[in-house]
C-alpha cells in the first residue's frame, strides 16, 4: 500500500481505567460470579461480603487481559479467620510471589465471623507494578494444615486498573515487529523521534486516537478507541499531541 504521510495525530487518555473489579459492595450476585479459580462461599462477615471458605493450601488465581501501559496497580481486602498458628499466605503475579504474611490466632482485634472462639483480622493489599507481557495472571495461596472448622480466610474488593495508560504502535500488522510506546505524561513526540512506520496499534477501550493526512482515509479525520491489528502504512507527523 502507499505510504500516506499523516500531519495529525492526538492521543487522548481517558481516566479512571478499570480493568475489573469484584465484590467491592454488598451486591452478592458480583461475589457469586467471581471467575476466579475456585469459586468458594460467600458469606457476610460483620456487615461485608467475603468470598472465602478457603482452607488447606488453596490455590485461587485468576488471569486478566493487560492493555500497554507504564504502570498499573491491584488492591485487595484479605481476612484472615479463626485459628492461624503462624501458618503463612502468599500473593503471586505471574507466578513470582510478590507478598507474604504470617499470621497467628492472637491476630486481630475482634471476632468478626466464622467461630466465635478466635479474633478474626482483614488486611489490605494493593501492589503498584508494570509487566511487560500482555496477560496477568494473579494467585493467592495459603498454607493453613486445618480444616474449616478451625481455620480458613476469604477476600473481598479486589480492583486491578491502569494507572499510566499507552498506546504501542508496530512496524508490521498483528502487533509484530518494532515497537515504540506513547503513554500518559510523555513529552511531546517528534517525527524525528519515531523510528518507523506504523502498520498496527495496541490500545486500551478508555484511550481515543485521531489522526488525519491527505493520503490516509481520504483526508477524514480518523478516530480510534480500540486496538487496530493491521492499517495502511503511515508515517508520524512532525508533531504528535498527548493529553
Amino acid at each position: 500500500m502507499p505510504l500516506g504521510s499523516i500531519s495529525f495525530i492526538q492521543i487522548l487518555f481517558l481516566q479512571p481505567i478499570i480493568l475489573y473489579q469484584n465484590c467491592i459492595d454488598q451486591n452478592r450476585n458480583d461475589c457469586e460470579n467471581h471467575g476466579w479459580s475456585l469459586p468458594g462461599n460467600v458469606f457476610d462477615c460483620s456487615g461485608n461480603l467475603i468470598i472465602g471458605n478457603y482452607i488447606l493450601d488453596q490455590i485461587v488465581e485468576k488471569t486478566f487481559e493487560i492493555p500497554p501501559h507504564q504502570l498499573l496497580r491491584f488492591s485487595v481486602t484479605f481476612y484472615k479467620i479463626d485459628s492461624w498458628d503462624s501458618e503463612g499466605f502468599e500473593v503471586s503475579a505471574n507466578d513470582n510471589i510478590i507478598f507474604k504474611k504470617i499470621l497467628a490466632d492472637q491476630d486481630g482485634n475482634q471476632n468478626l465471623c466464622g467461630k466465635t472462639t478466635w479474633k478474626d483480622m482483614p488486611f489490605y493489599y494493593e501492589k503498584e507494578m508494570k509487566i511487560s507481557e500482555f496477560e496477568l495472571k494473579i494467585k493467592f495461596q495459603n498454607h493453613l494444615d486445618q480444616g474449616l472448622d478451625d481455620e480458613q480466610w476469604g477476600f473481598r474488593n479486589f480492583t486491578l486498573e491502569i494507572l499510566i495508560p499507552c498506546v504501542d504502535f508496530y512496524e508490521e500488522c498483528n502487533y509484530q515487529g518494532q515497537l515504540f510506546q506513547i503513554c500518559q505524561g510523555d513529552k511531546t513526540q517528534f517525527q524525528s523521534e519515531i523510528p518507523f512506520e506504523i502498520r498496527s496499534i495496541r490500545m486500551n477501550n478508555n484511550t481515543v486516537l485521531k489522526l488525519r493526512g491527505p493520503q490516509y482515509s481520504g483526508g477524514n479525520t480518523q478516530q480510534y478507541t480500540t486496538s487496530q491489528p493491521c492499517l495502511d502504512s503511515y508515517k508520524f507527523p512532525k508533531v504528535v499531541q498527548i493529553e
